[in-house]
């Protein structure tokens, strides 16, 4: 460098000396050097928001700790975290030697933009700091006598990017909607030896409660890896705010939304105006703005996820409300009994609207006498439940219902096939897919069901996609379809679907309430034949 740098507090230092404090002063690199462009298409200097100042805190606070880097984020959208990403990789890899950075993202188009980005970076910095490039295409840029650069990667249907590099530095962006991400998070992990100063960041938004970045997330977020969970949510974002009208106030769901986490007027009304830009009305908070625009961890991942015939919306809605049990409903229990492989036995509970309360349970055995007595002191820990539904598709489950029932609860249980006729053939291709859409419909129900908060029995419900045949006749996606998409076999989906097998009576109580002598139980159910609220069954 022939001159310092024009950055404050850096006048008078020979250029040794800038570049070494340039090496640990990152925000001063960024604002003194680095040009970026916004979303004007103006370039001007990078000047850190609060969500880049508290992801490089919580970055450098691990750097400190463990000498490298490794942290997922999950982020609310165009907060700048590609663009810090970019900024901090760029100048480990231009000021330091036998840096090796390569970026990986969902698509094309986002590869390239954050190439882009990188590329402006070299372009415009000060000619003092900018190396002599050896290699510069669409998909490298080498940097002449430093034994390092860039180069980038698209994870496509294509398994393992980046396992025969020798890394040091990783950019993973939009990791929630990678194509076989485990085989992509695993090259990575495998190309980045675990030495001081190698640093990995990974970084999406949500996409539904499954899938390898969830994955990652939860075992980061319990600390079962070596992954820091960063969670930056929308309100750290000064841009997302916008002036009221005088007279206007929050109203519906907005309202208690802005209440419960601390919304000043400018945070309310920007989050009601991006809610109706997203299809939703005044005062309504629609699921598509919790994925996209997550104020809590939990809430972007319940919020939407994968086109299954259960949407995602219905199920976090279920997930945080609380009804009174139906009078007069049947506790019932379904229980999906183990194939095999990555299968589990799952045991969940429903009466009328309110499912998993009393009894969700997964177990993990291929042993039946170890299934019987489970099954049998829950059978006696709840002598309300009236019946046990089993899934008796294959000879594990028909075992269960055997020995079941020649110990005494015959009168409670009933084996299912899966595969056996249903009831409606007219709607319904089978028995699955007949208990699927009645399940489908108790929770859009108008007064909602309440289900036990569970991110697995969640990720569970919305995992199964469907089809309608010419004939107009529901058809399930099969679960070895679910398991090679997803990793994991809907066991807990198919317990509770498992439920809704057939419709009880309502058992009504010894002293009916007034008004209801006349063949109508409580909350107008209809007792006097099979035409019900599907709730309350």
């Amino acid at each position: 460098m022939s001159q310092a740098a024009p950055v404050q507090g850096y006048d008078g230092l020979d250029d040794d000396e800038v570049i070494r404090r340039l090496r640990l002063d990152l925000e001063a690199y960024c604002t003194g050097f680095v040009r970026i462009q916004d979303k004007q298409g103006r370039v001007h200097f990078f000047n850190w928001n609060r969500a880049q100042r508290r992801l490089h805190a919580a970055i450098e606070k691990q750097k400190l700790e463990k000498g490298w880097v490794r942290v997922i984020i999950l982020k609310a959208r165009q907060m700048g975290i590609s663009t810090y990403i970019g900024s901090r990789f760029y100048r480990n890899t231009s000021l330091f030697l036998g840096r090796n950075t390569f970026i990986l993202t969902h698509e094309d188009k986002a590869t390239q933009q954050l190439f882009n980005m990188v590329k402006r970076i070299h372009d415009h910095m000060d000619d003092r700091l900018r190396p002599a490039t050896e290699a510069a295409n669409a998909n490298e840029l080498k940097f002449a006598g430093y034994d390092g650069g860039y180069r980038v990667g698209t994870a496509k249907n294509q398994g393992g990017l980046g396992r025969s590099m020798t890394l040091q530095q990783v950019h993973g962006s939009e990791m929630a909607f990678w194509p076989q991400a485990a085989n992509h998070f695993g090259g990575i992990g495998q190309a980045v030896p675990g030495e001081p100063g190698t640093e990995i960041i990974m970084e999406s938004t949500a996409n539904g409660p499954m899938g390898d970045f969830y994955e990652e997330w939860k075992k980061a977020e319990a600390g079962l890896s070596d992954y820091l969970a960063i969670f930056l949510p929308w309100t750290l974002e000064d841009a997302y705010r916008r002036e009221p009208p005088q007279d206007w106030q929050p109203t519906g769901a907005l309202r208690e939304y802005a209440q419960l986490y601390g919304l000043d007027r400018q945070q309310a009304f920007w989050a009601e105006r991006k809610n109706v830009e997203l299809g939703g009305q005044p005062g309504e908070i629609v699921p598509l703005f919790q994925q996209e625009y997550p104020i809590t961890a939990a809430e972007a991942f319940q919020a939407t996820g994968v086109n299954g015939l259960i949407a995602g919306e219905y199920v976090a809605r279920a997930r945080r409300v609380s009804l009174s049990e139906a009078p007069g409903a049947s506790r019932v229990l379904g229980i999906d009994v183990a194939r095999g492989g990555r299968d589990s036995t799952w045991l969940i509970d429903r009466k009328g609207w309110r499912a998993g309360h009393a009894v969700n349970e997964r177990i993990d055995t291929d042993n039946i006498l170890v299934l019987v007595d489970k099954v049998t002191k829950t059978l006696i820990a709840n002598p309300d439940i009236r019946r046990v539904y089993i899934d008796a598709s294959e000879g594990f489950g028909h075992s269960l219902a055997n020995i079941l029932s020649s110990n005494g609860f015959a009168d409670r249980v009933c084996a299912v096939s899966f595969g056996g006729e249903a009831s409606e053939p007219l709607l319904y291709l089978n028995k699955r897919a007949e208990m699927y859409g009645r399940m489908r419909d108790w929770f859009k129900a108008a007064g909602g069901a309440d289900l036990v908060d569970s991110d697995e029995l969640h990720s569970h419900i919305v995992a199964s996609g469907f089809a309608y045949g010419l004939d107009g006749v529901l058809k399930i996606e099969p679960k070895e379809a679910i398991k090679k998409k997803f990793g994991f076999s809907p066991d807990g989906a198919d317990a509770l679907a498992l439920t809704f097998t057939e419709i009880l009576p309502v058992e009504m109580p010894e002293a009916a309430p007034y008004g209801a002598a006349d063949g109508y139980g409580w909350a107008g159910i209809d007792t006097s034949n099979e035409v019900m609220d599907w709730r309350a069954r």
